[in-house]
């Protein structure tokens, strides 16, 4: 019997007269799977699970190319002697899929969750009203079905975020610019006042320099976590976050001096704006689309060296030019982009609650901007997901995504036609990459976004999305080359 892991949250299976568990749950999961395989046969058994009926992804496969390349590891992809099996999914995903084999094929088992499970969609959405009263970094609506509550601080890559999970709850500064050199310049430049903040803050803080990686953090983690409950995390949130976020304040104007940065990450709510100016004013004068995405030309791809300014480029753009707009780079563990399956249920992520608000404001642009385009596969989930959505040159104008019977009504606000669903006119796409590659040798894609490339040393020059359209030609025929 394994020993108990009050810390972790893990599955333990039973088929039949075997029991798995181990401490790593995908092993648990891959053993199962094995294990319910033998006993329907593995034909039967491939034949009928090859495209899951459990889950928004493939967990069983004869090749590779069956999963997105975010599962080719040795982790999350294992080879048996004929076949793939897929463990990258979350362990309420595992959960599901072993307990709809189990009733499909009316096997003896059974499947435990064990530790600490959370609902981050409930969680959050519980949360955000009480914190929208301590803070106003965060909304009463604010919602989120990840792990963690991004909050924005005025100064790109710079976030102060809350983060909770099966292991820990805290609030962490999260620094992700455009590159490592910039994020460590922040950090050391954060750990020299290291005493006065924890002076500041009246407690001692978790300093994440992650010298090897591109991001560095600043967290204060909540203490006798192991032994709290819901309401215990979200007083700490309430409790603690105001005093976090107002120590660092006190450095944003320092920060920003020394990375050169402008206040780009404040949301614009264009409804708060006071005006006497008609509705066709607005589209006509207010709300302008400065990348030329028309109806027939709805997505772009920025391409340049890491380094060139191409994320804060294009938010510097939208905010002049009010848009609406959300930056989303791939989350491994999601089960897609427009939905996810959490806690028995679908709900729509960002991107699906970014389309529905466009839908329901007609009068504003709406931009998606899909950042870092080349990293584990994302390209992969945006060539499944959103290809039809980019661009209305083909499907007779139309610009869709596919829904199935469990998630079409989390879209029943969009038009459909021919069990598709239609993403309106003023949803407009960025994808941006260092690698531009991986636009160059995609048909798919390629052939409905326009590239745009920014060079390194145009980085500190005034944008203008109109010189840069008219570098397009310029760069059509060009032959990526891989770059690190």
């Amino acid at each position: 019997m394994a020993s108990k892991r009050s810390e972790k949250t893990n599955i333990k299976i039973r088929i039949e007269k075997s029991e798995f568990y181990n401490t790593f749950a995908a092993k648990s999961f891959i053993d199962a799977i094995e294990a319910i395989c033998e006993i329907v046969g593995q034909e039967k058994f491939l034949l009928e699970n090859k495209n899951s009926e459990f889950a928004s992804f493939n967990f069983i496969g004869l090749s590779k190319n069956e999963f997105p390349e975010y599962s080719h590891s040795s982790v999350k992809l294992s080879k048996t002697e004929k076949y793939y099996i897929s463990s990258h999914s979350s362990t309420e995903d595992k959960r599901r899929i072993i307990s709809g084999l189990i009733d499909k094929y009316k096997i003896d088992g059974s499947i435990e969750v064990i530790g600490k499970t959370i609902n981050y969609t409930e969680f959050w959405n519980n949360l955000a009203p009480k914190l929208s009263q301590v803070t106003d970094v965060f909304k009463p609506n604010r919602r989120s079905s990840q792990a963690w509550l991004s909050g924005a601080t005025g100064i790109r890559g710079f976030h102060i975020n809350c983060s909770v999970n099966t292991k820990r709850c805290q609030i962490e500064v999260w620094i992700n610019r455009g590159t490592k050199e910039e994020n460590k310049k922040i950090f050391d430049f954060l750990f020299s006042k290291k005493e006065e903040i924890e002076n500041s803050f009246g407690d001692t803080l978790k300093f994440s320099r992650l010298s090897d990686g591109k991001v560095s953090t600043i967290s204060y983690e909540m203490k006798n976590f192991q032994n709290s409950n819901e309401e215990d995390m979200q007083n700490f949130f309430i409790e603690h976050y105001p005093k976090f976020e107002k120590t660092f304040k006190f450095y944003f104007d320092d920060i920003r001096k020394l990375v050169n940065d402008e206040n780009v990450d404040e949301e614009i709510d264009i409804e708060d704006v006071e005006t006497e100016i008609s509705v066709d004013e607005i589209v006509i004068e207010r709300v302008i689309n400065p990348f030329g995405a028309k109806k027939d030309s709805t997505a772009i791809c920025i391409t340049g060296e890491s380094g060139a300014g191409k994320s804060f480029r294009v938010e510097k753009t939208l905010i002049s030019n009010k848009h609406k707009f959300i930056f989303e780079t791939l989350d491994p563990t999601s089960t897609g982009l427009l939905t996810q399956y959490q806690s028995g249920s679908y709900v729509r992520n960002n991107i699906g609650d970014f389309i529905i608000s466009a839908q329901n404001d007609p009068v504003n642009f709406y931009t998606i901007v899909l950042d870092e385009c080349h990293k584990d596969g994302f390209i992969d989930r945006i060539n499944a997901e959103l290809l039809q959505c980019l661009s209305s040159k083909r499907n007779d104008g139309l610009r869709y995504f596919q829904t199935n019977k469990v998630t079409d009504n989390l879209f029943s606000d969009l038009v459909e036609k021919n069990g598709r669903r239609i993403v309106p006119d003023n949803v407009g796409f960025i994808l941006i990459t260092s690698k531009p590659d991986i636009i160059h040798y995609n048909d798919d894609i390629k052939n409905r976004v326009d590239v745009l490339h920014i060079e390194l040393e145009d980085r500190n020059k005034e944008f203008s999305i109109e010189n840069l359209l008219k570098k397009q030609e310029e760069v059509k025929e060009v032959k990526y080359e891989n770059q690190d």
